[in-house]
């Protein structure tokens, strides 16, 4: 009799296996090397200081400023991977930027409703798929504030330029395993903080009542990668405009032969924006 499979699953690995076979082939199958990218490192150092601001804030039990608290934050961010990393780029001082900004619109818009009560909280989130399969879906939240006693925000923070892209799968997971564990019976709100867009919010129109969708699109994308890699063990590339940031490129044209060139007049049929 064969044994139940389980796979452990994360929301980045997920989208890969989504987005692109081939990727994800090669990424967590091959497991070939990736290149640091400029955005990468910034992301990186930015979430480093939040982390460390809000919880050396939440540790103080929000007795020292939030000022205070970006200070030490930042001096012990210094000589750490993620700065060393910034520095290469000289994005020290876009770090910098980002975190003053932010911290100024969350002291004026957010600190009187909400306060930080974790700071990248682990989370497991079981899904029972089959009889013979079921899946562990892992990851860290950014931040989860505390708005009332039975009311919580999940926040995610975003340094991509292209908002207009992001969907709802990671925070509709967010919330499935916040409801799967101890927030269980609460209210819940949910937004990515768009760091390149003056830190507004892109919130997720009623969490409670619409992550069921995003956990039914997990349970699919468990079902897929498990036949595939466990049987069909077919990857086939999915060319797009994604292509152009893959770090696998030149190895995928020259296992798969490149996209065939696409003309302006067809281009301009799906218009400049769609992947």
């Amino acid at each position: 009799m064969n044994q139940p499979r389980k796979i452990k699953i994360s929301v980045s690995k997920a989208k890969t296996f989504e987005q692109c076979k081939c990727k994800f082939y090669y990424q967590y199958i091959l497991k070939l090397s990736t290149e640091l990218k400029d955005y990468n490192a910034l992301g990186s150092l930015v979430h480093l200081i939040f982390e460390k601001t809000f919880k050396k804030w939440l540790e103080s039990n929000y007795q020292i400023s939030l000022r205070e608290a970006a200070q030490d934050a930042w001096q012990n961010c210094k000589g750490t991977k993620e700065w060393e990393n910034a520095e290469k780029f000289d994005l020290i001082k876009k770090a910098r930027e980002y975190a003053v900004q932010y911290f100024k619109k969350y002291e004026t818009e957010y600190m009187d409703e909400s306060k930080p009560i974790r700071c990248e909280p682990k989370f497991v989130l079981p899904l029972h798929i089959s009889e013979n399969l079921s899946a562990e879906v892992v990851g860290f939240i950014d931040r989860i504030d505390k708005i009332d006693n039975k009311k919580i925000w999940l926040l995610d923070y975003k340094t991509t330029n292209k908002v207009q892209y992001l969907d709802f799968f990671q925070l509709g997971i967010y919330t499935a395993a916040c409801l799967y564990g101890p927030y269980k019976g609460y209210q819940i709100e949910a937004a990515y903080v768009l760091l390149k867009h003056g830190m507004k919010l892109k919130e997720m129109d009623s969490p409670n009542t619409t992550y069921m969708q995003e956990v039914e699109k997990m349970v699919k994308i468990v079902k897929e990668m498990d036949l595939t890699v466990n049987e069909t063990k077919l990857f086939p590339p999915c060319f797009s405009k994604l292509c152009d940031y893959c770090d696998f490129q030149k190895r995928c044209y020259k296992d798969n032969g490149e996209p065939p060139k696409v003309t302006q007049r067809s281009f301009s049929k799906t218009g400049a924006d769609t992947w």
